[in-house]
């Protein structure tokens, strides 16, 4: 399960980064590659991914019910995500002031709206196929390079999180 866990956080982290810098690219906002970190990937979409592929998939295959789930969760994440950000940071990486109905900058309908929807696409359409990968190519190679690839991970988010805790005083990314 840990492997599974790891898996599913590498894959979402990666494939998270990805959505952003598109995201930022058509919206014309890219200033900065997307997250803290300096390597490609989003600590809070590895976070969530991990999230949708093991919490609902055991609770319910109801589509609404998935919905409602993803939306909840991954909202919950993103607000906890940016009160720890700034808490620890002095950062901003989203403020959603100009969006509708909006909790404290951190978090609004549209996105809750469009997690609930990425959450029913990956759990019905693309958890099956990176689960049928896991488990094809589960062995001491994969969890390797698996290990691997997290360690570097870990690794990036202590470098971030050193040179972040140093200029605290001075950076705000929004």
């Amino acid at each position: 399960m840990l492997f599974y866990c790891i898996y599913f956080f590498i894959i979402g982290a990666f494939f998270g980064w990805v959505l952003e810098c598109t995201f930022k690219a058509f919206s014309r906002n890219f200033k900065r590659a997307p997250g803290i970190l300096y390597s490609p990937f989003c600590i809070l979409y590895g976070i969530g991914t991990v999230m949708l592929a093991t919490i609902i998939p055991m609770i319910t295959s109801n589509w609404f019910l998935q919905f409602l789930l993803s939306a909840v969760i991954l909202t919950v994440c993103e607000y906890i995500t940016y009160d720890l950000l700034f808490k620890m940071y002095g950062i901003t990486l989203w403020d959603y002031s100009d969006m509708t109905l909006v909790i404290n900058k951190k978090v609004c309908f549209e996105f809750a709206i469009t997690w609930g929807i990425l959450g029913v696409l990956f759990i019905n359409f693309i958890l099956p196929i990176f689960t049928s990968v896991f488990y094809i190519f589960s062995g001491k190679i994969m969890y390797l390079i698996l290990f691997a690839i997290f360690t570097l991970i870990c690794l990036d988010l202590l470098y971030t999180n050193e040179k972040l805790i140093k200029e605290k005083p001075i950076i705000n990314k929004v």
